[in-house]
């Protein structure tokens, strides 16, 4: 790994030999801009506790959907980080949660094409350019979005997306 410079280490959480914080506390000693994201095969209180102990950046389940786990290590990647870690959905036909995925049936499709972007680690700019809209009035709109959302950050609306399903609608921007 000295030779390599990787942005992200997936760590497995089963790790036997060396716990999973010695295992993060190593390599951070190798390379201090390391982030890390927690691969686990069950949902257990001690990991995600050890977990959030060493500052990891991310958690998921093994089996999580492809298309959650990837806007979440864009995120991550960019510099964020999501909390509450992120957990599968049961089904790719059902939310995991239905109470968040109402709470997004009431944007418009250009709302729902805003928080994609964010969702993806896109910046106000890179939102704004395929939607024709300003830097400012995207802004604005994702202002709107944080307060109906009651959250207060991008990764928020971001986590929030993921764990309401809403995964499904398309990634490219119109």
């Amino acid at each position: 790994m000295r030779n390599e410079q990787p942005d992200i280490v997936l760590v497995d959480a089963s790790i036997t030999d060396v716990g999973l914080t010695e295992t993060i506390d190593g390599l951070s000693a190798v390379n201090k801009n390391l982030k890390f994201v927690v691969l686990a095969n069950h949902h257990s209180p001690a990991t995600l506790d050890a977990a959030h102990r060493s500052g990891v950046h991310g958690y998921f389940l093994r089996g999580a959907v492809l298309e959650d786990l990837a806007p979440a290590l864009r995120i991550i990647h960019r510099g964020g980080s999501v909390q509450p870690f992120v957990l599968p959905r049961q089904s790719r036909q059902e939310p995991a949660d239905g109470v968040l995925a109402s709470r997004f049936k009431s944007f418009t499709n250009r709302d729902l094409h805003i928080i994609r972007g964010v969702t993806d680690g896109l910046t106000n700019t890179e939102i704004a350019g395929p939607l024709h809209l300003s830097e400012a009035t995207v802004k604005a709109r994702i202002s709107r979005i944080k307060k109906h959302l009651g959250v207060t950050t991008r990764v928020q609306i971001a986590v929030q997306c993921v764990q309401a399903g809403m995964m499904a609608f398309p990634s490219t921007l119109p």
